[in-house]
């Protein structure tokens, strides 16, 4: 069995580390004392397609 990443899930790991970085990071205190997930940050993992289900080819995806 071959427990590398593909070439997708490499780019999608790239992706959300650089949300994380760019967008969650430099407001962790606030996120973390509101314990709450801002919508403005929602709404931007939508606009990014994160909400999507992923289905391997093989399976009709």
């Amino acid at each position: 069995m071959d427990y590398l990443l593909t070439e997708e899930q490499q780019e999608l790991k790239k992706l959300v580390r650089r949300f994380a970085e760019e967008k969650v990071r430099p407001r962790w205190r606030e996120l973390d004392e509101k314990a709450e997930f801002p919508r403005d940050l929602i709404e931007e993992l939508a606009r990014l397609d994160m909400f999507r289900i992923f289905v391997p080819e093989e399976y009709d995806g």
